[in-house]
């Protein structure tokens, strides 16, 4: 088998930033607006904010787990990171302030994470995937 390129590697860490970014728009900006409602609420309020984030995440990971998918074949993992992207997507065009939405992006961005950690311990580890797995 060829060699693998480090790429999908670059691109988890890539992924898990913009994930763990996610997560902190979601989780630590409310808190932050409560310190500074003026200069803070255009910023998580903002639809661009969300969809940027969101496509920036989704990018990122389309990049990370196709090369990724052919090297280790688990299809559990392309489970998870699916369920993760679809909860992203629910978080930045659901309504805004709604606890679920936010439920949504906060889920889907730890699920996605995680999606980029197991991702990379897979191509790391050879690639090969537990039949529980695959």
């Amino acid at each position: 088998m060829p060699a693998f390129p480090t790429a999908p590697s670059r691109l988890d860490d890539l992924g898990q930033a913009l994930g763990a970014l996610c997560l902190a728009h979601c989780l630590l900006l409310p808190l932050l607006l409560g310190l500074a409602p003026v200069l803070l609420a255009p910023l998580h309020e903002s639809e661009a904010v969300h969809l940027g984030l969101t496509l920036s995440a989704l990018l990122c990971a389309l990049r990370a787990f196709l090369p990724g998918y052919r090297r280790h074949r688990s299809h559990a993992l392309l489970l998870l990171a699916g369920v993760a992207g679809l909860l992203l997507v629910a978080g930045a065009l659901g309504p805004h302030g709604h606890v679920l939405v936010t439920a949504s992006g906060v889920g889907g961005g730890l699920l996605l994470v995680l999606a980029h950690g197991f991702n990379r311990a897979l191509c790391r580890s050879g690639g090969a995937s537990s039949p529980a797995e695959g």
